[in-house]
């Protein structure tokens, strides 16, 4: 028989040339059996031996190790080295948010026997001088500053603006120029309207700020529709007509807030800021919207995107955030005929506030929350907030770690020694829509120098916090002043809920320690500066109260106005505005109406502006106020049709005082103990319409 014959044929073959079967025979056959089985399996070693004797292949040879999880977070602050980098960062997010996907279903099923799901729950951790002086460019137009700004030489974004001869003013989605001076004669004459947004855009939207450089008009708005920030430029020719040139759409999240400005103006540089969040769970690590530019009219089928900020312009995040939003800062040249702009932006939490200097932005991420579906070492990990910084004169950015949460820009003071300054809050959201009206808890003051600041952001001690006292309800407003902090509690946008709160604080923020209690007779709505001085507004029942006090650390109020039945007609802080004088005299304006909350301001215009005159011992006198008549002008709206940033201005320029009132501008003439109107137009009625083009 041949060698090669299986189990089974030998077996036959045993069965063949046995004798008749017997129990002993029987027996022998089932230890052949167990010894067949045993050389086949001994036979299966060899080869096994073999094999492994033999050389790896190639593939085998170089098997890389597994894939290390890209960081969320770094130690150091540095740019992305690339775009796979970012990629990997996105993808290492969108991992996460894929298991969250699957715990939720989980979960989900458990609650119908029972099982209930967690609730993400949310932890919330330079002298304000206004400047009076004009300026002249080197163009020769003369472009008064007349907005009441925070920073001296920084111009915040506003409804009203002067150039030359002319105001310009942005209202309900449209500009309007006045003639103010003609000659050497004093007018006051509509001569120009546009509407605000490009020509032939079907789709406008919110038309908030405006900036002037020379005869350069910037507006800028949040255009719903493309999502996007709208930055359109006009040209006031030399009779005051407006006109269009180009606009331009930048993607981002909307920049509204109740108290900040999106735009600031430093010489010719425009810089405003963008907040921009990256919606990984919706879109696949290619398709990630980023920050964008398109120019309108350029593409008749829609917009033809750009990017504006690359992954290499985009700082690493140095704090731990499952929710990451790009605080984009953009610097565009106005002196150079076509809008160029460069982007640069930081990864941090949604929650922000930011402050803009000479020489500087500041933006404070605030501690972000972790989501319940975030794995268990994550949800321990320490929740701080991180305060950036990023010079406006090179690329150089960075940072420290620090707690709490500024309440809005007014939180921010560089005092000019190396210092910076802050009121923190415990619970505060930053200055995002209304978070500033709702910030609550436990206050603080900081104090450290500017060369704390470091790529490797570190830690700001605890012994730099002061805790000062701070209202009970009410929203919270502060004020820097020279080398005084004063806060106090009341009611701001919001319609009032609860009684007035005649208290507030001041301290030295070089001696914070002690903390002064200012003893007032209303609740505390606005915080002003006049020149070195302070005022202090707010109500108490029906009646507008003003309390002005003294520089330096005094407890004491030196003067005292009531106005009654009355309240602010404007809560931001570009309606009020002081004139110096010598010896701490001047002027003051502010609008008010009857009493009613802040947020009538959006539809409907003050009653007047009011004017008082401030002595040397800061004491107030009365002068009156400029009137609005009340007449409805039916405008036709289509866009922008709310006052988000209000619609009345106290103006002071070239010896004049003016007062806008909606669609209403009155000059008054200042007698020796009263003002009386001179003259009024409303604009819109009266100012020729137009659609001219560049």
């Amino acid at each position: 028989m041949s060698a090669s014959i299986n189990l089974f044929d030998g077996e036959e073959l045993m069965k063949r040339t046995s004798p008749s079967p017997i129990r002993k025979k029987k027996t022998h056959g089932i230890v052949r059996i167990f010894l067949v089985l045993s050389f086949v399996l001994s036979l299966f070693g060899v080869v096994s031996l073999v094999s492994a004797k033999q050389p790896k292949s190639s593939a085998s040879k170089h098997k890389t190790s597994p894939r290390k999880k890209t960081k969320l977070s770094h130690r150091r602050l540095k740019r992305f080295s690339s775009n796979k980098e970012f990629r990997a960062y996105i993808l290492r997010l969108k991992s996460l948010y894929k298991s969250r996907r699957r715990r939720y279903r989980s979960r989900r099923r458990k609650r119908s026997i029972g099982g209930l799901l967690g609730a993400p729950t949310k932890s919330l951790s330079a002298p304000p001088t206004p400047s009076s002086a004009s300026s002249k460019t080197s163009g020769g137009t003369r472009n008064d500053k007349i907005t009441n700004n925070q920073i001296q030489g920084v111009d915040e974004g506003d409804i009203v603006k002067v150039i030359g001869r002319y105001l310009v003013i942005l209202r309900r989605g449209r500009l309007f120029s006045v003639r103010i001076e003609d000659g050497k004669k004093t007018t006051l004459l509509p001569v120009g309207r546009a509407d605000a947004q490009a020509p032939n855009l079907k789709r406008g939207g919110w038309y908030d700020e405006m900036l002037v450089y020379k005869r350069r008009i910037v507006v800028i708005g949040y255009n719903y529709n493309h999502s996007s920030t709208e930055i359109n430029l006009f040209r006031l020719g030399k009779r005051g007509k407006l006109h269009f040139q180009t606009s331009h759409f930048l993607r981002s999240n909307d920049y509204y807030s109740s108290r900040n400005y999106a735009s600031r103006l430093i010489g010719s540089k425009l810089v405003f800021y963008m907040p921009f969040r990256l919606r990984y769970q919706y879109h696949s690590s290619y398709k990630l919207p980023m920050p964008s530019v398109a120019r309108f009219g350029v593409r008749k089928n829609g917009l033809r995107w750009k990017k504006i900020l690359f992954p290499t312009r985009i700082y690493r995040p140095v704090q731990f955030t499952l929710n990451p939003t790009l605080h984009t800062v953009v610097q565009c040249n106005l002196a150079r005929r076509n809008l160029r702009c460069s982007a640069r932006a930081v990864i941090g939490s949604s929650s922000r506030t930011f402050f803009v200097s000479r020489d500087s932005v500041y933006i404070w991420a605030g501690a972000d929350y972790i989501p319940w579906w975030a794995p268990s070492y994550m949800r321990k990990r320490k929740r701080d907030a991180f305060l950036y910084r990023m010079s406006l004169h090179s690329s150089r950015v960075s940072a420290v770690r620090v707690h709490g949460q500024p309440i809005d820009q007014f939180s921010f003071h560089d005092s000019g020694d190396g210092h910076l300054n802050f009121l923190l809050s415990s619970r505060s959201g930053g200055d995002w829509m209304w978070s500033a009206e709702r910030a609550k808890g436990k206050l603080a003051f900081l104090r450290f120098p500017k060369r704390y600041f470091s790529s490797r952001a570190g830690i700001i001690g605890k012994k730099r916090y002061t805790p000062i006292p701070g209202p009970k309800y009410g929203s919270i407003h502060n004020r820097f002043i020279g080398r005084q902090l004063y806060w106090g509690g009341g009611q701001g946008w919001y319609a009032r809920r609860h009684g007035h709160q005649n208290k507030a604080w001041l301290l030295d923020i070089k001696k914070p320690k002690t903390v002064n209690t200012l003893q007032l007779k209303h609740s505390v709505e606005r915080i002003e500066a006049m020149g070195r001085n302070a005022v202090l507004i707010g109500h108490a029942g029906r009646s507008l109260h003003f309390t002005s006090f003294a520089s330096g650390v005094n407890p004491t109020p030196q003067g005292h106005y009531e106005i009654k039945n009355a309240s602010q007609g404007e809560t931001r802080s570009h309606g009020f505005f002081f004139l110096p004088g010598k010896h701490n005299k001047g002027l003051l304006g502010l609008p008010v109406r009857r009493r009613a909350g802040g947020s009538r301001q959006l539809r409907h215009g003050s009653a007047g502006v009011v004017f008082l005159r401030v002595d040397a011992d800061l004491h107030f006198h009365s002068l009156g106020s400029l009137q609005a008549k009340n007449k409805r002008v039916n405008d036709a709206c289509r866009f922008s049709c709310v006052d988000w940033y209000g619609n009345a201005r106290p103006i002071f320029m070239r010896g004049r005082i003016f007062a806008l009132l909606g669609y209403e501008l009155v000059e008054g003439t200042l007698m020796k103990k009263a003002i009386k109107e001179k003259t009024r137009t409303t604009y819109f009625l009266n100012a020729p319409a137009q659609i001219a083009r560049d």
